[in-house]
């Protein structure tokens, strides 16, 4: 088994990078792409089957992270098939919580769920306007003089 590092910018703890890691079967043929410096390793399946089963604590933080990989990918593609922006994004607050929405990220979380920028800046001028009111259409400018 070849492990290849999957790029995070959030890894502040040495524990949490080793579940940052995906391993892939030599059988799989996959293209894998580096974004900061990295370095594979070849370790055989036998060898990882064998630390599982005399390690109990980190076979359980591994089925632990396969459950919640699981768990990402299903609602991933549930997201995906949601049909506005709107449900889309509300699913995605559902999931991961509202203070998880930093305007500075705004543009990685119109990544994740699927839909473009500017798509994604529009839906979160609609939810800042109050409602009933439109930030383009002045109300007097409708009324017959």
């Amino acid at each position: 088994m070849q492990k290849a590092h999957q790029y995070c910018s959030n890894e502040p703890h040495q524990e949490q990078s080793l579940l940052r890691h995906l391993f892939i079967h030599p059988n799989i043929i996959a293209t894998l792409f580096a974004i900061e410096p990295t370095t594979t390793i070849s370790i055989p399946t036998r060898d990882i089957k064998d630390r599982l089963s005399a390690d109990p604590a980190l076979s359980e933080i591994w089925m632990k992270h396969l459950a919640h990989e699981v768990q990402a990918l299903r609602f991933q593609a549930e997201l995906l098939a949601m049909k506005t922006v709107s449900e889309r994004l509300d699913a995605w607050i559902a999931w991961k919580g509202e203070d998880t929405l930093k305007k500075g990220e705004w543009k990685n979380v119109a990544h994740e769920i699927g839909v473009s920028p500017e798509a994604f800046y529009r839906e979160m001028s609609k939810r800042s306007q109050p409602h009933g009111s439109s930030p383009k259409i002045a109300v007097n400018s409708l009324q017959p003089d």
